[in-house]
């Protein structure tokens, strides 16, 4: 049992990535064919943004973060736990959505997490820097700097 239920929440998982995926394609698609109808996009939308050119994307469980080629994060989605507000005024290197909260890594390898946080899945520790970090259900794993996990 406990087999099948980890591959059907993989695929329920990658379900949710290439709904994400065909949903932004749609739209690109639509709004080059109506671009009369786009409208800009903010660092706090919900909604999915009009222009889709991203340098990095995450797809969480009901919300998907991007990152604009500028390092802003733009989320889309189920906003809750605030888990599609990226905090203002940041920029990341990369960025991750979880379950209900978000984390990104800054140019300087500082963690920045937002959304839901009743295990201090949002609560990076303090004084560390990391090459990589992934949001899950009620944790964030990161690689430190040093190599350590």
């Amino acid at each position: 049992m406990r087999f099948a239920l980890h591959h059907s929440k993989i695929a329920l998982y990658s379900l949710t990535a290439l709904v994400a995926v065909a949903l932004m394609l749609s739209i690109l698609l639509s709004n080059s064919n109506n671009a009369s109808a786009q409208q800009p996009a903010t660092a706090t939308s919900t909604s999915v943004p009009s222009t889709l050119t991203f340098s990095a994307i995450s797809a969480g469980h009901n919300h998907t973060c991007g990152l604009r080629s500028n390092g802003v994060a733009v989320c889309w989605g189920d906003n809750r736990y605030r888990q599609s507000t990226p905090p203002s005024g940041e920029t990341f290197a990369s960025i991750s959505a979880g379950v209900h909260h978000t984390c990104g890594l800054s140019a300087d390898g500082t963690a920045v997490c937002w959304g839901w946080n009743p295990s201090g899945q949002s609560t990076p520790p303090s004084g560390e820097t990391f090459t990589s970090i992934s949001a899950g259900t009620a944790h964030t794993c990161g690689l430190r700097s040093n190599g350590a996990a």
